[in-house]
């Protein structure tokens, strides 16, 4: 099997929408990635990234760019959402190879630190932590433990404590 990892090109994005789809079993999050996209704000194509096994899409995933507020100071972050891997490719460590080399890239090219949304039985694995342990709260009530930060570079977030900002996209797509 051949694996490549990639940043998709517009070629690509009929296929990611299938493959987010199919993840979810639902249409909610092929939408935010489509209307992430078109927010030049938020969006950069070398945050996206693919995973092609013998040129079929199996897993995708996306960083965007958004802010934690505190007071009068903004402070950038990326935010990992979603995580995609298509259903028959599951539990085989597909999801793991994305997340741990674009976690790796983007250390690489010195971004400080990532924010996700997620399962907290899963993201400790890569290093992420509760993100309540540098006062980053979420902007809406989540579990405590769901809510998860991981500094690329050690110290990152500090002093950055406040309220994540999500870009409109979060909140007008995914219910």
């Amino acid at each position: 099997m051949s694996i490549q990892l990639l940043n998709p090109t517009d070629e690509h994005f009929e296929l990611i929408d299938d493959l987010i789809q199919a993840a979810f079993d639902r249409k909610a999050e092929a939408e935010l990635v489509r209307k992430l996209r078109l927010n030049s704000n938020v969006y950069d194509p070398l945050l996206e990234y693919l995973i092609l096994s013998n040129n079929t899409p199996v897993a995708h995933i996306l960083y965007t760019h958004n802010r934690i507020i505190q007071g009068d100071f903004v402070h950038s972050v990326l935010v990992m959402a979603p995580v995609s891997v298509h259903p028959a490719f599951q539990r085989q460590g597909i999801g793991t190879r994305i997340i741990t080399e674009t976690l790796q890239d983007l250390a690489d090219r010195n971004y400080e630190a990532v924010l996700v949304l997620g399962h907290a039985g899963f993201y400790p694995r890569f290093g992420f932590q509760s993100s309540t342990l540098w006062q980053i709260e979420a902007p809406f009530p989540v579990p405590e433990d769901a809510f998860m930060a991981l500094e690329l570079r050690p110290g990152s977030l500090s002093n950055k404590s406040g309220v994540l900002q999500y870009a409109e996209e979060f909140y007008s797509t995914v219910a």
